[in-house]
């Protein structure tokens, strides 16, 4: 009954508005139907839907592919949400941090730099742990027909996070003639694996071209001033155990982890690693089927038809 041009209008002000109140799934097929019916050659038109749509679909835990930040329309989107979506795939919140901070007027112009800075957080947090676990876990020679769950150590992944403040900071490598090292800040008795840390002095020494013997240092003049947004908790505030275990906790109540905490442990135990294709998947399960099924539980089926505004028949 309408117009090419005017569908894709409407469709593109109905997405922005569900992306707006936070209805993520709504945005994302509004946008994504706008973006598909606009021809090719109007480049400006589709970058300014991307703009949108790929957030919307970050939310949901969709990440834009290579493939679409290769073309026309996202060439200025690309140095934007590329490294959004490394970060989210890696839990780096130092690069996350970096790339909201380099486009942050660009950002807060779109409307963008609030909700991403803040709604992505979970999905970092998971990517960290699922990355600690990776670098961490030894299966036990009898882990087979043991009965027993892979368990996840909550201290290395508060050594992990610790690890990332510190950089967030400004900490940098010291050399290896710097002496003692004080400057993780870990509390006794964290029982920390002797190989974790020594995996994340290889990290920081990789990352900062340094000696393999490398370790944190606080940089000149004190560290960097955080503000509350910029450190993995709160600004400068430290990293605590309890923070890690809260964290957990909420992941898991999400849906973003399977399994459960032992609190006198410090352990995150995964549930169903044996039957379902090892303790990575059992544990860490798909992020956008994770949203997906919270969002419309009990095997309910999306509705795009109902859509509020989008009459299609």
């Amino acid at each position: 009954m309408y117009p090419a041009a005017q569908r894709v209008t409407f469709l593109y002000y109905l997405g922005r508005f569900n992306l707006s109140n936070n209805h993520y799934h709504r945005a994302a097929a509004c946008l994504e139907e706008a973006y598909l019916e606009t021809p090719p050659q109007l480049v400006s038109h589709r970058k300014r839907i991307l703009t949108y749509l790929i957030p919307s679909n970050l939310f949901m835990g969709r990440l834009p592919t290579q493939a679409l930040l290769q073309r026309p329309e996202a060439e200025t989107l690309a140095p934007v949400f590329a490294p959004l979506a490394a970060s989210i795939r890696t839990g780096n919140f130092v690069l996350f941090q970096h790339s909201l901070a380099a486009h942050e007027p660009w950002l807060l112009d779109k409307g963008l730099l609030i909700p991403l800075t803040h709604r992505l957080r979970p999905f970092l947090w998971r990517s960290l742990s699922r990355r600690v676990f990776m670098l961490t876990y030894v299966p036990a020679p009898d882990d087979v027909n043991s009965r027993k769950a892979a368990v996840l150590d909550l201290s290395h992944l508060h050594v992990a996070a610790t690890f990332l403040q510190h950089f967030l900071e400004g900490y940098v490598p010291a050399p290896p003639t710097a002496g003692p090292r004080p400057h993780l800040r870990l509390p006794p008795g964290a029982g920390v694996s002797p190989m974790f840390i020594k995996a994340l002095r290889n990290s920081a020494a990789e990352a900062e071209a340094a000696s393999d013997h490398s370790t944190l240092e606080p940089p000149a003049g004190g560290p960097r001033r955080l503000r509350p947004n910029e450190g993995l908790v709160w600004g400068n505030a430290d990293v605590t155990m309890q923070d890690v275990e809260m964290v957990v906790l909420s992941l898991i109540d999400q849906g973003l982890l399977h399994g459960f905490v032992a609190h006198s442990a410090g352990k995150f135990a995964i549930m169903g690693g044996k039957v379902r294709g090892g303790p990575l998947a059992a544990g860490w399960p798909c992020v956008a089927q994770a949203i997906r099924e919270r969002t419309y539980p009990n095997g309910a089926e999306v509705d795009w038809d109902s859509i509020p505004g989008w009459k299609k028949h």
